[in-house]
């Protein structure tokens, strides 16, 4: 058996299946049908029945009977726990180990350990280094809104990457179950955007009602049931209730020092063409705000704004209200 395991865990180290299924297993709390948790993953019934041959090798106690309907899972009543306390640059050296990568999927088997990063890195935010990379190239930039929530938001954007739902905890005692997909300015305030899982509806929440961001410990990562696209739309709609949206039209003179693509910030109809004299024209539907003006601010004189002329002037007055960039 144990040249077996050996054997077979050289491949279930880039099995997705595999580590997918064991967190399945480990998240039931009842029996479930095998054949149902077969047709969840799209396997046989044999590929259910080599993971938990691999957890009875480590006694974990997960047992299949027999059942009316066809034979069942049956979780144990206690699981088997690990854990373990490590020095700062143990934790230093372990989240070495998971670059971060913006927009690289992860592998299942460092999605399934995203949880608990998560949950470390929400109670130890000065150690987590994904947020210095983040804030390293530039990311900082347009994200002021932040008021000093940096830490959240990191934990929100790595858990929207992993495709894992959070239990987002209100400043007023109330918690709201979400899927995040974007993390975007909103009526002039930093807001998560994502599934509410009760009611199954696209919500938005303000960063600053916001007391905590936890993993949810008993859900794997899933398939969210609306579209990028449809976030643009529920984005857009809120927007057209407030009526702050404008059309801003950008000259950029130097395409090479400058973000077209800023965090947080949502661009709706985005259009980027060279005039006939080969200026670079950027244009995009944008919430006016001043986290808008401090990313066209940060862009310095490598940008200039062609219209409209009330973007201009509401921009202007922008800069007569803030001390000047250093």
């Amino acid at each position: 058996m144990r040249d077996e395991l050996i054997k077979a865990l050289r491949g279930y180290a880039r099995d997705d299946v595999f580590w997918r299924l064991l967190a399945f297993l480990d998240s039931l709390r009842e029996p479930a049908p095998l054949a149902d948790a077969a047709g969840r993953f799209g396997c046989g019934e044999e590929r259910i029945h080599e993971v938990l041959d691999f957890l009875r090798f480590f006694d974990c106690g997960f047992e299949v009977r027999d059942a009316e309907g066809g034979p069942v899972v049956v979780p144990p009543g206690e699981r088997r726990r690990v854990t373990m306390e490590m020095t700062l640059p143990e934790w230093f050296a372990l989240q070495a180990q998971f670059p971060y990568v913006p927009g690289q999927r992860k592998p299942a088997a460092h999605r399934l350990l995203m949880r608990r990063f998560l949950d470390v890195k929400m109670r130890h935010p000065d150690a987590d280094l994904c947020h210095h990379l983040r804030r390293s190239g530039g990311a900082a930039a347009g994200a002021g809104g932040a008021g000093g929530r940096t830490g959240l938001v990191d934990a929100v954007e790595e858990a929207m990457e992993s495709g894992l739902p959070v239990d987002v905890a209100l400043g007023d005692g109330g918690r709201t179950p979400l899927l995040p997909m974007r993390v975007v300015f909103l009526e002039g305030r930093l807001s998560l955007v994502g599934e509410e899982l009760r009611g199954r509806t696209l919500a938005s929440i303000p960063v600053e009602d916001v007391a905590s961001v936890e993993p949810r410990p008993t859900e794997e990562e899933r398939a969210p049931n609306f579209s990028q696209l449809e976030v643009d739309d529920f984005i857009g709609g809120i927007r057209s209730v407030s009526g702050n949206e404008e059309r801003l039209v950008l000259k950029v003179l130097r395409p090479d020092a400058v973000d077209l693509c800023p965090d947080h910030h949502h661009f709706a109809n985005p259009y980027l063409a060279t005039n006939p004299v080969g200026d670079l024209i950027w244009a995009g539907s944008v919430e006016v705000s001043d986290d808008l003006f401090d990313w066209v601010r940060s862009m310095g004189d490598h940008v200039r704004i062609l219209e409209n002329e009330s973007l201009r002037e509401q921009y202007e007055d922008y800069l007569d209200r803030r001390p000047p960039a250093r």
